[in-house]
């Protein structure tokens, strides 16, 4: 069911003449159908909250958000391990001093998830 948008006259005056001179509304002021759409779905996060709540589902959905967020971290930490082996292999069949010293770094600093996913892995090349 489609719900209309509340907005005075006032409100839609001023709308039409922000809209019609081309100028962006000011700094702080929120458009009448930004609130209502904000309003909106608030509204409708609190009653999906409350129907999770009222039927056991939230403690589930916040424990698959939480596995989830472990598997994302789990599969980063895979994908840097394969990085390093590639590297390990690269650096065992080749007596290249840069590439053993690639490795002796990648391995040194501590896993951080962070640094994954700002794509400062270390290099296989």
């Amino acid at each position: 069911m489609l719900e209309s948008t509340p907005q005075s006259s006032e409100e839609n005056v001023s709308v039409m003449d922000h809209l019609s001179t081309g100028q962006p509304f000011p700094v702080g002021e929120v458009r009448p159908e930004t609130r209502w759409t904000l309003h909106n779905k608030q509204r409708r996060f609190q009653n999906t909250l409350d129907i999770l709540h009222k039927s056991g589902l939230l403690g589930i959905t916040l424990r698959t958000k939480e596995l989830a967020h472990q598997n994302q971290a789990t599969q980063n930490e895979l994908e840097l391990l394969k990085k390093q082996t590639e590297l390990f292999l690269k650096a065992a069949q080749s007596s290249d001093p840069e590439l053993q010293a690639k490795l002796l770094m990648s391995m040194s600093v501590p896993f951080d998830n962070d640094r994954v996913n700002s794509n400062e892995q270390c290099e296989t090349t």
